[in-house]
Parts: structure tokens; C-alpha cells; sequence
């Protein structure tokens, strides 16, 4: 079979493929504007938890408070906080004031405030 038979088979087979992949690029661009207007909504959530709950304890900037034992969070980084609430939540780590905090986020919450 010659080079232009096997390309014309080629694109015979492949037609409906390109077709259903056209199809389909124009119903994800929806999909991505959600994800990105939850996204902004959870960050927005997120900060104004930070700026009421977090801050009351562990300052605007979350520069802590040595004096009553409330850690800095400033500079820890996002995986260390990620860790820390999820301990949190989870109960592995014991907390009278973070535990029913955490416990009252959801995975994706405490990302975003540990982002935040």
C-alpha cells in the first residue's frame, strides 16, 4: 500500500475521533470557569476565616503570640499547616481550641486557609 492510501485510511479511521474531541473541547471551557469561580470562592472563604478565627490567636500576620502560647504560623510553610490542621481533624493531634476548628473545615478548606 502506498503512502497516500495508508494516509487516506488513516484519516478515515481517525475522523470520528477528531470529530468527538471537537466536540467535547467547547464543554470543558464551562467546566474550568466553575472550577475557577469555586476556587476564588473557597479563597475568598479562607481568607476571611484567617482574618476573624485564625487572627484572634495567632495574629493579623500570624506572628503568634509567645505570651499565651499561641504558635507563630507565619513561615512554616503550606504543607506543614496542611499536616497540622488534617492532625487536627483527624483527632491524631489534641487541641481543646484547633480540634472542633479543624474538625469543622473539610479537606479543601484547610488547604485553602493553609495556603492562605
Amino acid at each position: 500500500m502506498g503512502f497516500l492510501k495508508r494516509l487516506a485510511t488513516m484519516r478515515r479511521e481517525l475522523a470520528p475521533v477528531v470529530l468527538l474531541a471537537a466536540c467535547l473541547i467547547p464543554a470543558q471551557v464551562p467546566l474550568a470557569q466553575t472550577q475557577d469561580a469555586a476556587t476564588t470562592a473557597l479563597s475568598t472563604e479562607a481568607v476571611k476565616l484567617a482574618e476573624t478565627t485564625c487572627a484572634a490567636c495567632h495574629g493579623a500576620q500570624g506572628e503568634g503570640n509567645r505570651t499565651a502560647s499561641f504558635p507563630r504560623l507565619a513561615g512554616t510553610g503550606r504543607t506543614y499547616l496542611i499536616e497540622q490542621l488534617d492532625a487536627f481533624a483527624s483527632g491524631y493531634r489534641k487541641n481543646a481550641v484547633m480540634q472542633p476548628i479543624a474538625q469543622g473545615l473539610d479537606q479543601q478548606q484547610r488547604v485553602a486557609l493553609a495556603t492562605h
